[in-house]
């Protein structure tokens, strides 16, 4: 694996290909991406790529994919939906923390009202 690394800026993820493109390892800044985000993000790539996660150390989390397909060079378009990949799921934790309040209300409510129809005398 080359170890220059690729100096266009990616804004929380830096991306560099191995000598053959079978390989791509990519750079995590967790200040970023949320570590949730990640690994749901990580699990929808294991679909179609091998990945391995570890500490990238000052506050990034290393991701090398490689490819399922035998000595496919796909390994840059992976690492690339890989990206958007993570955005969409960065984007669901923040919707999802700004909704919680108002999720948890629908919740309680629905489950709530079912309640006042049950019979405590009829249940047995």
């Amino acid at each position: 694996m080359s170890e220059a690394k690729d100096p266009t800026p990616r804004g929380g993820v830096e991306i560099v290909l191995d000598e053959l493109g079978e390989a791509a390892r990519l750079w995590v800044d967790v200040s970023v991406y949320d570590r949730a985000a990640l690994f749901k993000t990580a699990y929808w790539a294991t679909e179609r790529a091998f990945l391995f996660l570890s500490d990238g150390g000052e506050g990034k989390i290393l991701v090398e994919i490689r490819s399922k397909k035998p000595h496919a060079r796909d390994a840059e378009q992976l690492a690339r939906e890989f990206c958007n990949a993570l955005v969409d799921q960065q984007t669901r934790q923040i919707v999802l923390s700004e909704t919680t309040l108002v999720r948890d209300a629908l919740l309680t409510k629905a489950f709530g009202a079912g309640r006042s129809h049950l019979d405590p005398e009829g249940i047995a």
